[in-house]
């Protein structure tokens, strides 16, 4: 429970956070009532974009634009749990197994013990329509061919060389994850194993051999485990190495297993800040090809973006706010025009707990107490387009939608005005040329990416170049469109952009209840309160560390530590001083730090969940309804929309 000098924080900050509402004790709006208003018009003499919603049933609704996620750890007790579950629509939901099993458990017993925490979580999810998805990533260190390398194994990334290198005995490899696998399988779950975390850079301390063979035994236990499991791979972070990797997948025969080459049952790829008109379109095109082109059958291979958001840095403050939010919903759109089967958004929960604010630029569609983010708000906007998924088309290239019906009664449009950085225009360039009949070859011999872009641009004549004339054709045409694309994209950025919704036939006509709600600067935006909720919650945080503390302490004294050894605990948030505390450890005595400080984090989440479900439920915060109105529907008619750039407009039409 909140202590009394939170309630106050709570109560004195509502009119900071919250334009003076009162906070009620359910945490609600008891006295917002719905505006009777339709949605704001737009004038109708500049219309920007026409979105077209039909009646077409398109078949239930597509895991593409249901709310897939990744999440690095283990998901603690209380609300993220239940905002999977419940708000949101869980598409294909990625656990890392890796990051809080493989880097912990002391031998497969242990492993199993620490899956076995997720068992209630894993089957929630199942039941609500999820595809769940386990990540082999890494190597325990007593499995690690380099057991005693603490080194990063990457810059700017804390991951040591042990946990990232070969296994030391294949065979024992292949014996812990059929261990895992079978507990998986003993739920009833039917999951998919993704084997491999970018191990196309120097996150994997291996050869590109060694990862094979690290494939190719993963696999050789996971159907051990289970026959009919689903596995695949690699979560490269870019298109080439995936060919490889398709291609030594078609050579090796599994004699144990009776295979004659190594299952992909689908294809996992990481992508950051893509472009939506051609990111995915090419994810999809090279993969089935290479597919079949090395006799799978392609068609019946999924392909999985299985990491992906945008900005791509680690860090940056439009991951909290609406660029994000917008960004999710257009690539969810995208990948379904493309044919992407699964995705999952990095990541459900914050990747940065050490810093003091909640909105620290990480990914993350909750903040690390699990405050939501805007684009968590995006997911849920696209978990309200209900059962079915109904057709609609738009004529603009920054506009995006997608329309579903939840019974004969009920149709949700959402739609979203999403502009591209610099960058991402400069990527979907090059992928234009490659979805377009050149190749990888054939652009490198221009260069880097500088170079095709300097001939795009114009800082360079493409008739100057070593290109092929069909190439210098699709330069010079590359070049007009990507001015015209610039020009308005700039022009938007700096104006609403006007939306003519037409609803061609929505099963029913006569009256009809609209209600809107929005994600955007204005609406549904938690980073827009930032310093009245950091202030609840790090005083919530004080408010409760002692107790943190005190549980900490007896659970090392009873572990074997010292009065001297517990103390490190104070200069253990500081990322160098745990770095220097774990080298003094035992490897026992370091589990069981590393154990003691997950139960300590499990505790103060539990202890902040009463005041995080407050934040939350406060309409600057959560996804709420903003206005609500009668209007007459008949077909073809139109509702203009106007949106701000990085907008997200949901549109409910409900029949009395």
């Amino acid at each position: 429970m909140s202590t009394p000098l939170i309630a106050a924080l709570l109560s004195a900050a509502a009119g900071v956070l919250f334009t003076g509402a009162c906070l009620d004790r359910a945490g609600s709006n008891a006295s917002r009532q719905p505006v009777s208003a339709p949605p704001p018009m737009a004038d109708e003499a500049l219309v920007d974009a026409t979105v077209t919603v039909g009646t077409q049933d398109l078949g239930p609704m597509p895991q593409s634009l249901r709310a897939g996620v990744f999440t690095f750890a283990a998901v603690p007790p209380g609300s993220p749990d239940r905002l999977l579950t419940t708000e949101l629509k869980p598409g294909a939901v990625e656990t890392a197994l890796g990051h809080f099993v493989l880097r912990h458990a002391q031998n497969p017993d242990d492993a199993v013990r620490l899956v076995a925490r997720l068992d209630e979580f894993l089957i929630e999810v199942d039941r609500s329509g999820g595809v769940l998805t386990f990540g082999f990533s890494k190597i325990p260190r007593w499995l690690s061919s380099r057991p005693n390398d603490f080194s990063p194994a990457m810059e700017d990334d804390t991951t040591p060389v042990a946990e990232v290198s070969p296994p030391r005995d294949y065979e024992e490899w292949a014996g812990l994850v059929e261990r895992v696998v079978g507990h998986i399988k003993s739920l009833g779950i039917d999951a998919r194993y993704k084997i491999g975390w970018e191990p196309n850079t120097p996150i994997w301390a291996g050869t590109d051999r060694e990862f094979f063979e690290y494939y190719k035994y993963a696999v050789l236990g996971a159907r051990r485990a289970d026959p009919g499991a689903k596995v695949g791979g690699p979560g490269v972070t870019d298109l080439p190495p995936l060919k490889p990797f398709i291609q030594y997948c078609a050579q090796p025969p599994l004699p144990e297993l009776g295979y004659d080459r190594l299952p992909i049952d689908f294809v996992a790829i990481h992508r950051f800040g893509a472009h939506p008109h051609t990111t995915y379109d090419l994810i999809v095109n090279k993969s089935r090809l290479w597919l079949e082109q090395n006799g799978y059958n392609a068609n019946a291979t999924e392909v999985y973006v299985a990491e992906w958001s945008d900005p791509p840095a680690f860090l940056d403050p439009a991951h909290d706010g609406p660029y994000t939010a917008s960004y999710v919903v257009a690539s969810m759109v995208a990948m379904d025009s493309a044919g992407v089967d699964l995705h999952s958004f990095t990541s459900l929960l914050d990747q940065e707990r050490s810093e003091s604010t909640e909105f620290n630029g990480s990914f993350g569609a909750l903040t690390k107490s699990f405050v939501k983010k805007a684009s968590y708000n995006a997911l849920h906007a696209m978990s309200m387009l209900g059962e079915r998924r109904i057709n609609v088309t738009t004529d603009d290239d920054w506009v995006f939608a997608a329309a579903g019906r939840d019974g004969p009664d009920r149709v949700t449009v959402v739609m979203t005005n999403y502009l591209p950085r610099p960058d991402i225009m400069r990527r979907g360039a090059i992928e234009w040329l490659l979805l377009n009949g050149h190749t990888y070859a054939e652009l490198g011999a221009l260069g880097g990416e500088r170079e095709v872009m300097d001939l795009i641009s114009g800082r360079a004549d493409p008739q100057g170049s070593s290109a092929s004339p069909e190439l210098k054709r699709s330069l010079v045409q590359l070049r007009r469109e990507m001015r015209e694309q610039s020009s308005t994209v700039n022009s938007r950025a700096k104006r609403p952009t006007n939306v003519q919704l037409r609803l061609e036939d929505l099963g029913w006509t006569g009256p009809a209840r609209v209600t809107e709600y929005r994600v955007g600067a204005q609406h549904a935006n938690a980073q827009a309160n930032a310093a009245a909720i950091d202030q609840i919650v790090n005083a919530e945080r004080q408010a409760i560390q002692q107790r943190v503390l005190q549980d900490m302490s007896r659970r090392l004294l009873a572990a074997g530590l010292s009065e001297d050894e517990v103390r490190m605990w104070d200069r253990f948030a500081d990322a160098s001083d745990k770095r220097r505390l774990r080298e003094q450890l035992t490897g026992e005595q370091r589990q069981t730090l590393i154990r003691t400080v997950d139960r300590a984090m499990q505790i103060l989440d539990e202890e902040l969940t009463p005041a995080v479900e407050r934040i939350n439920s406060r309409d600057a915060v959560r996804l709420a309804p903003i206005r609500s109105g009668n209007v007459q529907i008949e077909p073809g008619k139109a509702f203009p929309v106007r949106m701000l750039p990085h907008e997200v407009v949901v549109l409910v039409f409900e029949k009395p």
